[in-house]
């Protein structure tokens, strides 16, 4: 997500919080500090786990973080490691959990895309951050 801020701030997404490196066992923390703040957005999307292993009680607290009355959008992960393949299973299985969250199929979308990473396989391009930002934005104005 961090290297799609500038293709997320121009289809109008106002917070990217996104650092490098971020694990996905500080998303629970994150959600709970922007609504804090009262500035969680009715649309949360948590794209985490490309840096190591998504635990489901880590996917399921930040769901709840979120609010029942939030949507949250679930980006599943194309990374050239080992647990890319547990991670989405395990997102998919937490978005099928809770009625207001949803998955985005990154890694459908864009595995037959090479030319939308660079050469590492999961830092993207120009043509990869404005493919990212379309497919979250289609993602989450299907959903009413």
């Amino acid at each position: 997500m961090l290297g799609a801020k500038r293709a997320l701030h121009a289809r109008g997404f106002g917070i990217v919080d996104a650092v490098v490196s971020r694990q996905f066992y500080t998303a629970p923390g994150r959600v709970l500090y922007w609504r804090r703040r009262g500035r969680l957005p009715r649309n949360v999307v948590i794209h985490l786990g490309n840096n190591g292993i998504v635990q489901l009680s880590d996917c399921s607290h930040a769901v709840q973080a979120a609010g029942s009355h939030r949507h949250v959008f679930l980006v599943t992960l194309k990374v050239p490691r080992s647990w890319r393949k547990l991670d989405n299973d395990r997102l998919h299985i937490c978005a099928r959990r809770f009625a207001n969250a949803y998955l985005i199929d990154w890694y459908g979308a864009s595995r037959d895309h090479p030319a939308w990473f660079a050469s590492d396989g999961y830092h993207l391009t120009a043509s990869g951050q404005t493919a990212y930002a379309s497919l979250v934005a289609r993602r989450i104005a299907a959903v009413p």
